[in-house]
């Protein structure tokens, strides 16, 4: 049984008024079943378009405008001090599956550090993006530690192993990266690649993040490390391991598989 993309975001269309004219963009588009539209019927509509060669998603209009797009050529910023997520991995040069792939940041941050990444993320059109951005990476050895994957981590994870789908496995670690409860208080404006992530994802959902928790444990890797708030409580009643704090995030880390676990 092979996977097949499914579209998750289903009116997030591809605008493409010369689809001659970007042939791989197109084949892209067309095998993760994203629809390829010549014009927009309502402009504030959340749509993928093409804008200077860099493949954007734009909601909204005007002012109230959001962009968001992808650039794996950048180069970083390191903040000083020990790297708590690079800690929570427990070791430099392992294997990991992101099941929450997303913007693919925490991806392209551990391929850069030397780890071997494969991501994953339900939204067909995000994952025209990470797939396009990843295509486009300059650095040879770095485009060799990536792949990104269109599927539902919380249920096609097996079938995609058994088949032989997923480059790196057997995986050291599974990374989640889940969604994060909403705050009671702002703190601060929202970015713009966050929002628009949240307008494809829908709302919060704790039995969502207890399924890939599960899931990911259920894999059997040497441990499942989970991004969460600093003060926010474990995803479900398993307690962690051990914990590595940041200053915003903290990573909680499951060295143990389910198997006795209510």
């Amino acid at each position: 049984m092979t996977v097949q993309c499914v579209n998750n975001s289903p009116s997030v269309a591809l605008l493409l008024p010369d689809a001659a004219a970007n042939p791989l963009l197109q084949r892209l588009a067309q095998q993760l079943r994203v629809p390829i539209i010549s014009q927009l019927t309502d402009a504030g509509d959340v749509h993928l378009r093409v804008h200077k060669g860099k493949l954007q998603l734009v909601q909204g209009v005007g002012k109230t405008r959001r962009i968001a797009q992808l650039n794996f050529n950048q180069s970083r910023h390191r903040a000083a001090g020990p790297d708590p997520l690079l800690k929570a991995m427990g070791g430099a040069g392992r294997s990991v599956l992101d099941l929450t792939a997303g913007w693919g940041q925490d991806a392209l941050h551990l391929a850069r550090d030397g780890f071997k990444v494969c991501a994953i993320e339900r939204h067909s059109s995000l994952v025209l993006m990470l797939q396009t951005a990843h295509q486009q990476i300059e650095d040879c050895v770095l485009h060799q530690r990536l792949q990104f994957v269109c599927a539902d981590a919380a249920k096609d994870v097996p079938i995609l192993l058994a088949e032989k789908q997923l480059l790196f496995s057997p995986f050291d670690v599974i990374y989640l990266d889940p969604m994060f409860p909403p705050k009671q208080r702002q703190s601060a404006a929202v970015k713009q690649p966050v929002v628009l992530l949240q307008a494809l994802s829908g709302a919060y959902s704790d039995a969502e993040d207890l399924r890939l928790l599960k899931q990911a444990r259920s894999l059997k890797a040497q441990r499942v490390v989970v991004k969460r708030p600093l003060k926010a409580a474990p995803i479900g009643c398993f307690a962690p391991s051990g914990t590595i704090k940041g200053k915003l995030v903290r990573f909680d880390i499951y060295t143990a598989n389910l198997d006795n676990e209510a």
